[in-house]
């Protein structure tokens, strides 16, 4: 292989990303790359056609466990990508219906093909119809409920709007508070967001969601206590997955081994132990945590210990997908699964 054929290709210019288009071949994490480039450009019908090429080269891979996750982040992409042009609440049910039209010409052909997509499928048709719904209701209360999808779709600038229509309505809408303080946080401001956050739990004390964003937050303000200290609050009400993955990845940050194995035991006492499927997740959450926490080497051990028991295939695959990650950082190619 030549030295031109082994570095990759640039993607910084519409000409970068045309070139890759039109080239024999293309590779998930290039393509991957094109979309972030192009929506961060706002080179609006570059990004869609980046996202549309993602799908088909997605539906080109050989193995399920790679073939069905990225095909779904494809689609989202392709979906979120007819969302990128506007510029106020008011455009939005126009891009709604068009991202229904591709949506739904693409679930006749995919659906038959690839059945395992259909749940997602139909969640993203949802989505879609409750935008549609919604930015036309244009009350207090249905404003809150708009953010959070636009936040789905990538345009937490837009959710902000919305939160901002109802809380116009009424500055004690606890929904739009907290919902205006995720949105800001998507978009990097945490002070903003906290400000934000604190008022909302003011009005709702027992609100977990808050609780666990407000949280995310903390957290990106290096506030690392609080940030716990309000994940095992929220834990401890309503014990989920996400949260317990929130309390895990603060207890590496703290880079206390102890306080880490405190928060697996309460995260253990509190899902279902009745047989070990719930062990089982935890331990492969506390692998994928710690390689995200940049402790690969603790992360690969959890993980090939893992590798040889007889778990469900979800909980598998995800393991492949973390080994294959940590071969990655380390500079080394998985021939299973290339990019």
């Amino acid at each position: 292989m030549s030295q031109n054929e082994s570095e990759p290709r640039p993607i910084s210019t519409p000409v970068d990303i045309e070139l890759i288009l039109n080239s024999k071949k293309q590779s998930w994490l290039e393509l991957k790359k094109c979309i972030a480039v192009a929506k961060k450009e706002g080179w609006h019908e570059l990004q869609h056609r980046c996202a549309e090429m993602a799908l088909a080269v997605a539906s080109s891979a050989l193995y399920p466990q790679v073939k069905i996750p990225r095909m779904e982040e494809a689609v989202e992409a392709v979906v979120a990508s007819f969302f990128q042009r506007p510029s106020a609440l008011v455009d939005l049910g126009e891009c709604a219906r068009e991202a229904t039209i591709w949506l739904e010409e693409t679930a006749k052909t995919m659906s038959t093909t690839f059945p395992d997509l259909e749940f997602t499928l139909r969640e993203i048709k949802e989505l879609l119809d409750d935008i549609l719904l919604l930015v036309n209701d244009g009350n207090a209360d249905s404003m809150p409920r708009l953010s959070s999808r636009l936040r789905k779709i990538e345009r937490p600038d837009l959710a902000i709007e919305a939160c901002g229509v109802a809380l116009n309505i009424d500055s004690k809408n606890q929904a739009a508070l907290t919902s205006l303080g995720a949105a800001c946080a998507d978009l990097g401001l945490f002070a903003e967001a906290e400000e934000s956050l604190r008022q909302a739990l003011r009005l709702d004390p027992t609100d977990c969601y808050c609780m666990t964003a407000l949280s995310r937050a903390l957290q990106e303000q290096d506030k690392i206590q609080g940030a716990l200290n309000l994940a095992m609050k929220a834990f401890k009400i309503r014990p989920d997955r996400y949260t317990a993955h929130r309390i895990l990845s603060l207890a590496v940050e703290r880079n206390d081994s102890d306080l880490f194995e405190e928060a697996m035991e309460i995260i253990r006492n509190s899902f279902d132990t009745s047989n070990d499927k719930s062990d089982r997740y935890l331990e492969v959450l506390a692998a994928e945590t710690l390689f995200q926490a940049g402790q690969a080497i603790k992360s690969e051990e959890l993980a090939r210990g893992l590798q040889n028991l007889e778990l469900p295939a979800a909980l598998r695959s995800r393991i492949t997908r973390l080994l294959k990650a940590i071969k990655k950082s380390r500079g080394q190619q998985d021939p299973l699964f290339p990019d």
